[in-house]
């Protein structure tokens, strides 16, 4: 089953996106989870090459989203 939110997508004035009555699936959630896992994978694995973010947490972050996918997908 899916949620109705209505929520602003961009803070920058004058720019203002609204969905309004959009239902989110539990697809919709799978997929999007996916790919941030991806994206953080990448984007973490850089950062932690050129020293800016620790190892153990870029670990951490990815396993937390990795869990919350697992728990969307049971």
């Amino acid at each position: 089953m899916g949620e109705t939110v209505a929520k602003h997508l961009s803070d920058i004035p004058g720019d203002q996106l609204t969905l309004i009555d959009c239902v989110i699936s539990r697809e919709d959630k799978i997929k999007c989870l996916e790919r941030e896992i991806k994206y953080r994978e990448k984007v973490y694995g850089r950062l932690v090459a050129n020293g800016t973010m620790d190892p153990e947490k870029a670990y951490r972050e990815v396993a937390i989203m990795t869990a919350i996918l697992e728990d969307y997908q049971q």
